[in-house]
């Protein structure tokens, strides 16, 4: 396992993670519960589908949610990926495209809404508590996802 030979143990504090946690404790921390916030959301015309984002990470879950003959166009870098992932990516030499495929790099839940109602659910998802950010959208034409991956390769 990445972590023996790595020779960290789960009291051990995450290298690169400003001392912000210990490696057990980041890596069992509880997904959060997001029906306190997308359940208002529920019968709001704008919001077309949901993809909760666990096992099979972006790449996998979001396509589940889209029509046919659309693809999504995520792009990388309107969230903050969380220290852990970026750690497991250099350390265990996975590829970036690996990575999205498998983790969620912190991204818990994707909402597919329009664009005219983006301001609104943003807000009440803000409102009631849930970071929130437009991180890309669904284009038609082919399946899938696609990643904006910018300048930063990330």
């Amino acid at each position: 396992m990445l972590f023996d030979q790595l020779e960290l143990s789960v009291g051990d504090r995450l290298p690169g993670s400003e001392g912000r946690g210990r490696v057990g404790k980041i890596l069992m921390a509880p997904h959060r519960s997001y029906l306190p916030a997308v359940e208002p959301l529920l019968d709001h015309p704008g919001l077309h589908a949901m993809a909760h984002i666990t096992g099979g990470g972006l790449t996998d879950n979001v396509p589940r949610i889209l029509p046919p003959e659309t693809r999504a166009e995520i792009r990388v870098g309107t969230w903050r990926i969380p220290e852990i992932f970026h750690f497991l990516q250099e350390h265990g030499n996975v590829p970036t495209e690996e990575m999205f495929r498998v983790f969620n790099m912190g991204v818990g839940m994707v909402l597919v809404i329009d664009p005219e109602s983006a301001g609104e659910i943003l807000g009440l998802l803000q409102q009631a508590g849930q970071k929130a950010f437009p991180m890309g959208t669904v284009q038609n034409g082919g399946s899938g996802v696609v990643y904006d991956l910018g300048s930063s390769g990330e």
